[in-house]
């Protein structure tokens, strides 16, 4: 009926982030490990791999196209069924200036 969790984060010289998360549920170990990192401005490479042995890579493009776009493709795998799933996401931010009142932010998005 209980739970402990363990989450441990650390960042690599070279800027990628490491995550290992352990917790045990229910007499059931589940565990993920998590790595993300920026190879050039823009672009963000991320990885999630769960001992339920499914792998989610997502690859995202923001402000490269044009300012305000966010472009995230996710790819989905589990390996045990062979079932690959990829889900293309779209966000578009919008910065109107209603100047002096308030600055004002839109965020648009599409699954």
């Amino acid at each position: 009926i209980g739970s402990n969790k363990l989450t441990v984060k650390t960042k690599t010289s070279s800027g990628i982030s490491l995550s290992p998360t352990f917790e045990m549920k229910n007499d059931a170990l589940i565990a993920s490990f998590e790595t993300s990192g920026s190879p050039s401005e823009g672009f963000t490479l991320k990885e999630k791999w769960t001992s339920e042995n499914v792998t989610k890579t997502n690859l995202i493009v923001e402000d490269k196209i044009c300012k305000g776009l966010k472009l995230d493709l996710e790819v989905v795998v589990n390996a045990a069924s062979g079932r690959r799933v990829l889900l293309p996401k779209q966000h578009t931010k919008l910065t109107v200036s209603m100047e002096p009142l308030m600055p004002t932010s839109i965020l648009l998005g599409q699954l």
